[in-house]
């Protein structure tokens, strides 16, 4: 470990043992800024919440503030908040090397929160960068046309995903929610290929286990049980997907390392209310729901071949058990018969390294 490195980690140390004011006294601008950065790429999230957020306090004006931004949006709870402070970096001129990581926050929180449409235009623009992530939002792109069945558009993107990325990690995943489209629709057979070429090309692989058991319903004829087929669904397929920090080295000068808070879930859920074809019984639950202190919102679909529907879903939740809970709630309290859903978590923003080459000199 280089003499630079290990001062940026003894940094990092005092600012969890020391309050902030104490160990400010001590240390450059440069070295806060960078051990804050050091603890939430070490997942210390509680710690480096309170480190960026004292430097964002003593610093304000400093050349790291759009990087401190962007950290302190990835770690914010409520996603209103969240949404609102990457609108900011994206539209900020001064510190342009931050928009495209502030754009990928800013896709993932509008997936948590249902707005697909949107979040499918933003991965999309993000697919067509020269980014290492491209491939990545590609998928997530993909997952959001899912979600508002545009499964014609979804099945084109991961196909594309399949055939020219093949290496990529999401192509695994990609797969096996291709497999999920087939099975759903009953065709077996396709959704069979699709299983089997994912044991096949990554036998070893995060989701072979996954993999198999989908395998095995297709075997079985797509005959199986309603709760298997809510948990292969098109939009269950999911790589863990940790978006990868940008090329270069790091504060320690060794490999990139994610940058995504830890999740025990690879789904976000919801609790779906209702779903209605007229626009204001929705909006009249919304209201409802809204009243009792919910974060309720609309989810507009069009269902192969039926007309448009409403969808008035509550959440997202991080654990099953949770929506699971409110659901019930619902149930026994308000007369609603309530449905728990999930789609695949969403991605995070990857913050580049300060020290990258990518990143604009100060």
């Amino acid at each position: 470990m280089s003499n630079a490195a290990g001062r940026i980690g003894a940094v990092a140390a005092m600012l969890v043992q020391l309050s902030g004011i104490a160990v400010q006294a001590a240390v450059t601008e440069d070295e806060l800024y960078l051990a804050a950065v050091e603890q939430f790429n070490q997942h210390d999230w509680e710690h480096a919440q309170q480190s960026l957020g004292d430097f964002q306090m003593r610093y304000p004006n400093s050349r790291w503030r759009w990087g401190v931004k962007l950290r302190l949006a990835d770690l914010e709870s409520d996603p209103e908040r969240s949404e609102k402070q990457y609108r900011e970096i994206i539209k900020q001129k001064e510190a342009p090397e931050w928009a495209w990581d502030a754009s990928w926050g800013l896709a993932g929180a509008l997936y948590a929160r249902g707005r697909y449409m949107e979040g499918r235009e933003i991965f999309g623009n993000l697919a067509q960068s020269r980014d290492v992530r491209r491939v990545r939002a590609l998928y997530f792109s993909a997952l959001c046309a899912l979600a508002v069945n545009q499964t014609d558009a979804a099945r084109d993107m991961l196909t594309e995903i399949v055939e020219h990325h093949p290496r990529e990690d999401v192509a695994g995943a990609a797969m096996l929610a291709l497999g999920d489209m087939e099975l759903s629709a009953l065709r077996s057979d396709a959704a069979r290929r699709w299983y089997s070429q994912y044991l096949l090309t990554r036998p070893e692989g995060e989701l072979a286990a996954q993999a198999q058991e989908k395998l095995r319903a297709a075997e079985a004829g797509g005959t199986t049980s309603t709760a298997v087929m809510t948990e292969l669904s098109p939009t269950a397929s999911l790589v863990k997907l940790s978006a990868p920090a940008r090329a270069g080295k790091t504060v320690s000068g060794g490999p990139d390392k994610p940058a995504l808070p830890p999740t025990t879930e690879s789904q976000t859920y919801f609790v779906q209310a209702g779903a209605f074809s007229k626009m204001d019984y929705a909006q009249a639950l919304v209201k409802k729901l809204r009243k009792l202190g919910l974060s309720a919102f609309i989810l507009d679909t069009t269902p192969a071949g039926k007309a448009p529907l409403h969808l008035v879903r509550v959440g997202p939740f991080t654990a099953r058990s949770e929506a699971q809970r409110q659901g019930t709630q619902l149930n026994q309290n308000e007369g609603i018969t309530a449905l728990v859903v999930s789609v695949p978590a969403p991605p995070h923003s990857a913050v580049p390294d300060p020290t990258s080459p990518q990143r604009k000199k100060p």
